[in-house]
């Protein structure tokens, strides 16, 4: 008997993914390839999946990423329809245009997961046009506005990772009851091998910050923090979608800055042997969903230093993790905070934090995708 046809229209890579879309997409791929026969349409890469489709910008020389992304969604239509599916999940709302006419033309059931927002986004000063005080500018974030509207009107069910997402979309339109809150997890058994290793630095206590240098994450905040003398900041920057210009100047600036350390990004096992050497992870984010990351630092018996923004505030109470501000000022104090804490209260802290990651596991989040699946294929 045939598998359910699924197609997994992801923006980013599966097998190396550069953020936590791609991880959410492999987690799926991973736990439901048995039951679910998938296609993916994702960004290039080499690997070892069948049916893979590489998407690339068919057009070169646009020299701007928001029209590049609205032009090209005919690659992903494409693609999809050539995977004839049963059923289509959009993992990402920059890519709902090419799934929803996949969709219309296959006469088939849209999924789409929310992980970010055009709306959210645009509220903290991320948008797709350059400037929205111009037509062009204001037209281009207007489009992306009215498609991801139009995908939550035509979707057969809308998956959100984010509690917060979800309530916010009551206030969008009438959508909520075809919503669920789905969140995100990770794969705690990977964790059952790590290793303490050296991490840079020769001051005693070792804060990790691993994400992508973009504004979101607040990483200008951050390098402009005062450290305090006994901690060891290091950066694991993942530099996508990162302006060369920032990272030139994160470059220069950390090098002035005593106890800061800019490293490459570490994946697989030296991530694991990374976060678990750390003393705490910090995301002092102005914006996120469900950040994957603190649940890597819980289960890393590390002290999560975050911000209260996204699913941040509703996943781990002030009890475990060290809440931060936006301003460097905040971000200090938070720090500071932590650099005082008796080792009682760090084991307290993480002692529950390795208690409440066993309820956020990739396992968990795919067999609630795989209920939804079976709703629409039936």
């Amino acid at each position: 008997m045939s598998k359910p046809k699924i197609a997994l229209v992801v923006p980013d890579m599966i097998e190396t993914p550069s953020g936590g879309l791609g991880v959410h997409a492999q987690a799926l791929y991973t736990h439901l390839k048995d039951e679910f026969d998938f296609s993916i349409q994702g960004f290039p890469e080499k690997n070892s999946i069948p049916n893979y489709y590489n998407i690339a910008t068919p057009y070169a020389n646009i020299m701007h990423p928001g029209v590049q992304t609205l032009i090209s969604q005919h690659a992903y239509t494409e693609a999809i329809v050539d995977a004839k599916p049963d059923l289509i999940h959009v993992t990402d709302y920059t890519l709902i245009q090419g799934a929803l006419v996949a969709a219309r033309i296959l006469k088939k059931p849209l999924i789409i997961t929310f992980q970010l927002s055009s709306f959210l986004l645009r509220d903290i000063g991320i948008t797709h046009g350059f400037s929205l005080s111009n037509p062009d500018g204001l037209g281009i974030q207007n489009a992306f506005h009215a498609i991801e509207v139009k995908g939550l009107e035509e979707a057969a069910h809308i998956i959100h990772v984010s509690h917060s997402y979800k309530e916010y979309y009551k206030k969008v339109g009438d959508f909520d009851a075809k919503s669920s809150y789905i969140p995100n997890g990770i794969e705690t058994q990977e964790w059952n091998t790590k290793q303490k290793i050296k991490l840079p630095g020769d001051r005693p206590k070792k804060v990790v910050f691993l994400g992508r240098f973009v504004s979101q994450k607040n990483i200008i905040e951050l390098i402009h923090t005062n450290i305090p003398q006994n901690i060891d900041l290091i950066l694991y920057g993942l530099t996508q979608g990162c302006d060369p210009k920032l990272l030139e100047y994160i470059k220069e600036l950390t090098k002035t800055k005593p106890g800061f350390h800019l490293c490459e990004p570490v994946y697989g096992q030296e991530k694991i042997n990374t976060l678990y050497s750390a003393d705490a992870v910090i995301l002092p984010s102005i914006h996120e969903c469900h950040p994957i990351i603190m649940h890597e630092a819980l289960i890393s018996e590390s002290i999560f230093i975050g911000s209260d923004v996204g699913d941040i505030p509703f996943v781990i109470p002030e009890s475990i993790r060290i809440r931060t501000g936006l301003h460097r000022s905040e971000i200090e104090s938070a720090l500071y905070i932590f650099d005082s804490m008796s080792q009682t209260e760090i084991n307290q802290r993480t002692n529950a934090g390795l208690e409440l990651v066993k309820d956020y596991t990739w396992q968990n989040t795919s067999t609630k995708v795989a209920e939804v699946y079976r709703k629409f294929l039936n």
